[in-house]
């Protein structure tokens, strides 16, 4: 499955096309690699997303098929790592 298209099957990020954005954008990454929206994700890829407040670590679980329901979507992966950034004052 693309990393696009897992990241917004499992709700990690809202839209696909913001999660094509976010890979254009080098904020995303596979196994410690940059990730382009096409990489293919599989079980046990380990992703880092950038947000612009906080850094996402995960594994994937499981990939899913079709559909996925918004209850059933945390168990597409396991957070390792969530570090929030701290905003610095001028």
């Amino acid at each position: 499955m693309r990393i696009d298209q897992f990241l917004s099957e499992s709700r990690i990020i809202k839209r696909r096309v913001q999660a094509k954005q976010a890979c254009q954008g080098k904020l995303v990454y596979v196994d410690g690699q940059v990730a382009k929206p096409s990489k293919e994700v599989r079980l046990d890829s380990k992703i880092r997303v950038e947000f612009a407040n906080r850094t996402l670590e995960i594994v994937v679980l499981e990939i899913p098929r079709g559909n996925v329901r918004k209850d059933m979507a945390k168990n597409l992966y396991r957070v390792t790592r969530e570090e929030y950034k701290k905003e610095e004052l001028i």
